[in-house]
């Protein structure tokens, strides 16, 4: 029983709400010899001005929980893909796009909402996408500057299925090296392997080689996101970025993993405002934890503006709620970043080249 587990010499309870002092502790463990358990009916009694900290050990619950179950597949894969990439590259991207407007494009059930203007101003924007909002975009005939995957089932290769391969050849992709090395090999165009934290070999590997960490959040989004910042990104201007089954759907209809909800949604889903703060809308545990940490994020980067234009699902605290066509008429009239893009895209082409000419 709980009162026995209390009562044995080797358990020690510290109860405290001061933010230093959990810290202080949490440093002091033997990190090689200990475990964190996260007892999750625990989280809904920390109070809410640790409420930083409950989104951090929510991410690592389903951080940790997904690393058991394919540890040796991350491992393995870990292995095979940063012999294929060991170069430091990050001095030579950090800060490259510095104050260029970004659009995140992500694969939300609103994400159609912004691609017809987006397709007549793309010389407006750098666009960054994840995997899964790739065919989304290229069906509308938007060719975004770069892409990322961080999952690592191989079925990520059905996001590149019956795409030309003279497209993605001048799409550069960004990936974690826990990624299933055939996906990485399938794809045709530039790629660069980033380190992410809160994984052990990509800690030591950065480590070794002096790169910066990529912040992840738990979801591909949110490590575009951080990725976006350190190159330089503002404003960076969300869509598709619902966190929430807008109309009863989990993604854009165009994507590998779109599903349609009947009006029967799940007993353990959670309500939020919706981004016009009108009403609420359903979401899950998992995207209301990313929602939490894109909203630290946002707080933690008070340099960087950060717009959400995706006019469909949640609210996102801390961006300014615009449309894509407000902000475009707020953008001076002569802008074309153009020769940025090419910039970016050059210099990642002559790493990848040089990075194959050293295997």
């Amino acid at each position: 029983m709980i009162e026995d587990i209390l009562k044995n010499k080797r358990v020690a309870v510290f109860v405290n709400e001061d933010k230093k002092y959990i810290i202080d502790h949490w440093k002091d463990l033997d990190k090689e010899n200990s475990y964190l358990l996260v007892y999750n009916p625990s989280l809904s009694l920390i109070p809410e001005h640790l409420e930083e900290m409950k989104v951090l050990l929510q991410i690592y619950r389903i951080n940790i929980n997904s690393f058991i179950s394919s540890e040796k597949q991350l491992n393995n894969n870990f292995s095979i893909n940063k012999i294929k990439a060991r170069l430091d590259y990050t001095q030579r991207l950090n800060n490259i796009l510095y104050n260029v407007p970004m659009i995140l494009a992500s694969a939300g059930p609103s994400l159609s909402k912004n691609l017809e203007i987006l397709k007549l101003l793309q010389n407006k924007f750098f666009i960054g996408c994840v995997g899964t909002a790739l065919k989304p975009l290229l069906i509308e005939g938007i060719i975004p500057d770069m892409v990322m995957i961080t999952d690592p089932s191989e079925k990520l290769y059905e996001q590149f299925i019956d795409v030309e391969n003279k497209i993605l050849s001048d799409i550069p992709l960004f990936y974690f090296g826990t990624v299933a090395p055939m996906v990485i090999d399938a794809y045709p165009g530039p790629k660069i392997m980033l380190l992410q934290r809160g994984f052990d070999s990509a800690e030591e590997l950065a480590a070794e080689m002096r790169m910066k960490l990529i912040e992840t959040g738990g979801s591909v989004a949110t490590a575009l996101l951080d990725w976006m910042v350190k190159l330089g990104g503002n404003p960076i201007c969300f869509i598709g970025q619902d966190l929430a089954y807008s109309n009863n759907m989990t993604h854009h209809p165009e994507t590998h993993n779109f599903v349609q909800f009947n009006n029967e949604f799940s007993y353990d889903l959670l309500e939020v405002d919706d981004y016009f703060l009108k009403g609420k809308i359903k979401t899950s545990r998992n995207l209301f934890i990313y929602k939490k940490w894109i909203e630290n994020y946002v707080t933690k980067h008070g340099q960087v503006t950060f717009i959400n234009a995706t006019q469909g699902g949640a609210f996102i605290k801390g961006c300014r709620h615009i449309s894509l066509k407000e902000l475009i008429d707020e953008l001076p009239e002569v802008l074309d970043i153009d020769n940025k893009k090419r910039c970016f895209k050059e210099t990642v082409k002559l790493i990848y080249k040089k990075d194959n000419f050293l295997r």
